[in-house]
């Protein structure tokens, strides 16, 4: 069971969604903005650091 984050849950509009999850697949992008992607994204779910 993942924890859930105590700091207050991050809005993302569906167009910036759709493009994180595009960067967070993408294996020609930087590891490091793949990276960032999928931390806004599980962020942005409400799972806390500890989870990802």
């Amino acid at each position: 069971m993942p924890f859930k984050s105590k700091k207050e849950k991050l809005h993302v509009a569906d167009a910036d969604r759709e493009m994180l999850q595009r960067i967070s697949k993408a294996r020609t992008e930087e590891f490091r903005r793949v990276e960032r992607a999928r931390i806004l994204l599980h962020y942005a779910d409400g799972e806390c650091a500890r989870t990802f």
